[in-house]
């Protein structure tokens, strides 16, 4: 339940459960879903090359069947640089990948959730920073390609600075435009709301020995996010995906493998 716009009235998460099914001894990140949470996407890293993945399942409270391939293990230009988004009907999937001179948005497709995934293709590059690529090392997409948001490294200047910003853009054929900074000095992987109105970030202690969750929120989508609140209960792990009801927020584990906590709807 909520109370006032962008403040959320939620209880605690609980445990944090192992999506078994999901993991191997590589390294396994970046779990983003469709919005009915039958469909997931992931990175799968090992030594020197990482790769796509794809899995579905038959409803919220099944296991997963076994992942397949969605990209081939890429390097160079084609090499995942970031957290993949897939579709609402699981026929794309959006990740940022390392172009040749500047970080560019790549996206794999089939015709039906049947078929295997085409060739990755670049469909656009993210904006520049004084003269220099922003290094977006998480991002997140809508179902047309558009960034929502992402989390730019910049070089030293005085008009920018590390933090998560918005970048839009109509179609997967139009250019980007950056919007504003939205959360300033993020340690690491977020994840947005469905609604825009939260985000759920990993921040890192005080002693910067590990990380915890915490979220923020904003009234509306044309303003900046307040400050960040820690989730109890939720430390070394990395926010990936928040279902649209916020009653299950998906995690990168620092083990490498994948995970999820659940709280009350």
């Amino acid at each position: 339940m909520r109370g006032l716009p962008g403040v959320i009235r939620l209880p605690r998460f609980g445990a944090q459960a192992p999506l078994a099914e999901l993991d191997t001894a590589a390294l396994e990140s970046g779990l983003r879903l469709t919005p009915d949470e039958l469909t997931a996407v992931f990175v799968r890293s090992t030594p020197g090359a990482s790769a796509l993945y794809v899995a579905t399942r038959a409803s919220r409270d099944a296991p997963f069947g076994t992942p397949a391939l969605a990209s081939p293990p890429a390097l160079g230009p084609n090499a995942i640089a970031g957290t993949p988004t897939v579709a609402a009907d699981g026929l794309s999937i959006t990740v940022p990948c390392y172009g040749q001179a500047e970080s560019s948005l790549c996206v794999v497709s089939r015709p039906s959730v049947e078929a295997p995934f085409a060739a990755m293709t670049t469909v656009g590059y993210f904006c520049l920073f004084n003269g220099g690529p922003a290094s977006p090392y998480e991002c997140e997409t809508d179902s047309s390609g558009a960034l929502r948001a992402f989390v730019a490294t910049v070089p030293p200047e005085p008009t920018y600075s590390e933090g998560i910003y918005l970048e839009t853009r109509d179609d997967l054929a139009s250019s980007f435009t950056l919007g504003p900074l939205v959360l300033a000095d993020p340690e690491d992987s977020f994840a947005v709301s469905s609604d825009g109105l939260s985000i759920y970030i990993a921040q890192l202690d005080d002693g910067q020995k590990g990380t915890h969750v915490g979220v923020a929120t904003r009234a509306t989508t044309e303003e900046p996010f307040g400050a960040i609140t820690a989730l109890g209960g939720l430390d070394d792990y990395d926010p990936s995906w928040v279902s649209p009801d916020q009653c299950r927020l998906y995690l990168d584990g620092a083990d490498g493998d994948l995970y999820v906590a659940s709280r009350a709807e």
